[in-house]
């Protein structure tokens, strides 16, 4: 399982699609996701002024296009070039920032 963060309009979007396209695509060639172990520290990371974040739960099989897990400067993260069709989106789930001002989630 590979997650993407993303929001509930833009997933209700690509629903209607049938395929998820984020603008990183365009700009850098691929769909940035995160596996269970980094998705926190990610949304932490990157969402810092989001209140609420919707979390793409993305099963690789299913996926049509290429998915390379690369070298960032915070670790090996897989990436998606190409669009993310819905068939491979397992759930998606809402997850709030807490009174802490972090988002906190259990995915492993």
């Amino acid at each position: 399982m590979i997650y993407h963060i993303t929001s509930r309009a833009a997933w209700e979007q690509a629903q209607q699609k049938g395929q998820y396209i984020h603008e990183s695509l365009a700009k850098e060639g691929f769909i940035h996701c995160s596996n269970g172990d980094q998705l926190e520290d990610t949304a932490n990371r990157y969402f810092k002024t989001e209140p609420s974040i919707f979390i793409l739960a993305i099963d690789p099989s299913r996926v049509t296009s290429e998915i390379k897990v690369e070298e960032s400067p915070h670790g090996w993260y897989p990436h998606i070039y190409g669009p993310l069709p819905v068939q491979a989106v397992l759930g998606g789930m809402e997850i709030n920032r807490s009174p802490d001002g972090m988002f906190h989630m259990n995915t492993r």
